[in-house]
């Protein structure tokens, strides 16, 4: 007789054990930037350049399926803090360049204080 929910169950499974990958093959853990910061370096430090790059590096890691499972959530968990510093990062410089004061002959004349 099949156990409650085995039904649910998919048929093949999720890892094949001969199969995973190690955390060796996992790149994105102890992997330096162009700029030569790691994982470890504070979010809200990054530049909005070196953020990508590592969001990008994270990306690629998790779309190959590489490493352990709490690897890939810890990553994931870092992807999403460098995601928001990146839209905070944009935000910041789409108020910068909406804040540019223009000149009667529309040259740029300055800038304003950001508000907030």
């Amino acid at each position: 007789m099949a156990s409650p929910g085995s039904h649910l169950r998919p048929k093949v499974p999720l890892f094949r054990l001969g199969h995973l990958p190690t955390l060796r093959a996992f790149a994105w853990r102890d992997a330096v930037t162009d700029s030569g910061t790691t994982d470890t370096t504070a979010v809200e430090d990054l530049s909005f350049e070196d953020a990508l790059k590592e969001l990008e590096r994270i990306v690629e890691g998790l779309e190959r399926g590489q490493g352990a499972l709490d690897d890939a959530i810890a990553a994931y968990e870092r992807g999403a803090l460098l995601k928001k510093h990146c839209q905070k990062k944009l935000e910041e410089a789409r108020l910068k360049v909406e804040k540019i004061k223009l000149d009667e002959a529309g040259q740029p004349a300055g800038t304003t204080e950001l508000d907030g």
